[in-house]
């Protein structure tokens, strides 16, 4: 956990953290409208 911590500190990780909320996320959308999400 710590090295996962680490490595998400970096500006690049950030970076990618952003890019995967803006076109991952919203998959998940239908299913917590759904409750089927807990």
């Amino acid at each position: 956990m710590a090295k996962w911590r680490e490595r998400m500190g970096s500006d690049e990780a950030k970076a990618l953290y952003k890019d995967r909320s803006a076109t991952v996320e919203w998959v998940n959308a239908p299913a917590s409208n759904r409750s089927l999400k807990g």
